[in-house]
């Protein structure tokens, strides 16, 4: 092979690896969620796994929000949540939420239900942004956008939420 197709092949190469590398993440802690009503419903403990989220004994509020600090003009690929769920009754709600700042509409762009059904650390994932695609463009002028989790399970052995990822692209 000459040195000017090997260049070329190089060239060609870097260019195909440059597109197909350019997701980054985000990733939200536990430590970030609080109760939606400002209340003590939902704590923050440690295991031997790491930090989680639960809702307290006792709540009732069952919803925790935690704010998404992501750049403006990007759009998001999915969004996993990492989980334990013991609680074969109470399922878990997770989902990133886009809050129009005008008019106060919030719409969940990604969402993920569980059933109860882990008695380890797994994760749910939602590939598909809804109502529409274009909602996973993000637009800091117009919205902020949040971690939102729901559930009716009671006590950090029934449900534990270990934090998001959220997989977004830079827009060209």
């Amino acid at each position: 092979m000459s040195k000017k197709a090997a260049r070329i092949l190089g060239s060609i190469c870097l260019i195909l690896f440059s597109t197909m590398v350019t997701a980054d993440v985000i990733n939200v802690s536990p430590s970030a969620f609080q109760a939606e009503d400002g209340s003590a419903d939902f704590a923050i403990a440690s295991g031997g796994w790491g930090d989680y989220v639960y809702r307290v004994t006792g709540a009732s509020e069952r919803y925790a929000v935690a704010p998404v600090d992501i750049p403006h003009s990007v759009l998001i690929r999915y969004m996993r949540v990492h989980y334990m769920d013991n609680d074969p009754s109470n399922g878990l709600f997770a989902g990133i939420t886009r809050v129009n700042k005008y008019t106060g509409t919030h719409n969940v762009i990604y969402s993920f239900f569980s059933a109860g059904a882990s008695t380890s650390i797994t994760f749910g994932t939602d590939f598909n942004a809804s109502p529409s695609p274009s909602y996973a463009l993000t637009n800091l002028e117009a919205c902020s956008y949040q971690c939102t989790i729901a559930t009716d399970a009671i006590g950090s052995s029934m449900l534990k939420v270990y934090g998001f990822t959220i997989v977004y692209d830079p827009w060209p």
